[in-house]
């Protein structure tokens, strides 16, 4: 009988398995957050454009018909895929990270719309109530929030909400100043976490904001509220300038 000799050494020469599949995996992330974003940015007129072509393709159109289909405008420039994929991973992390916090999502949520991300954080996640000091485990998450925050470079707006049950103290004359304290806190305890100053702005709605009723408990505690709102850039804000072209 014949006898097959197996290198054992030949594994420990390979790569690990798991590293193929890590590689695969990081691969489509990418092209899933190149593709979502080129989809997003598609206008009417070039859809139109791209559609006619088609048809033209196929015989539909006249021969005397002509269709532009190659325009630079509507190709994602490197710039903006760097953005895309920078801003999909940060809204990855914010989610993963609410999910931890807060899985029933009454603590901490995620809003994401095609000009920002919005962060909302529980003043009771945050704040002991009438106060704009931070609970000591606080300071853990906002370590989180920094460390996903500096990885992009967008504007971040903190607002400061409360419900409408009023406040009258020496320090807290009304409630526009307890909400203006905790987002002043806020963005003090951002740039502390390495987020430049010039990207930060705090701003107070007092009461006047509400996402629900004030009328029970329950809806008092979701209005009271900080808000982060992370801008993202708008395709003319990457655009190149007119002046810069030769």
């Amino acid at each position: 009988m014949q006898l097959i000799r197996v290198d054992s050494n030949s594994e420990e020469r390979s790569a690990p398995h798991w590293m193929v599949t890590f590689a695969d995996m990081m691969f489509l992330l990418l092209a899933f957050f190149v593709l979502l974003f080129s989809f997003s940015s598609i206008q009417q007129s070039k859809f139109s454009e791209l559609a006619g072509s088609m048809r033209g393709a196929f015989g539909v159109l006249s021969s005397g018909d002509t269709i532009r289909i190659h325009d630079q405008a509507s190709v994602p420039s490197a710039e903006e895929i760097r953005i895309a994929v920078q801003h999909g991973l940060m809204l990855s992390g914010l989610e993963e990270l609410s999910a931890r916090i807060s899985p029933s999502g009454e603590q901490m949520q995620i809003v994401s719309t095609a000009d920002e991300v919005r962060i909302r954080l529980s003043d009771q996640l945050l704040f002991d109530s009438g106060s704009d000091s931070l609970q000591p485990a606080a300071h853990l998450v906002l370590d989180d929030l920094g460390e996903l925050l500096n990885s992009v470079e967008s504007e971040v707006i903190v607002e400061g909400h409360t419900d409408d049950v009023p406040i009258r103290t020496a320090r807290f004359p009304s409630n526009w100043e307890l909400a203006s304290g905790r987002a002043l806190t806020t963005v003090r305890e951002l740039n502390d976490r390495g987020i430049a100053a010039d990207r930060l702005s705090a701003t107070s709605f007092g009461e006047f904001r509400p996402i629900t009723s004030n009328q029970s408990a329950e809806g008092r505690a979701i209005n009271r509220r900080v808000e982060m709102r992370v801008l993202l850039p708008s395709p003319q804000t990457l655009a190149p300038s007119s002046g810069s072209e030769s």
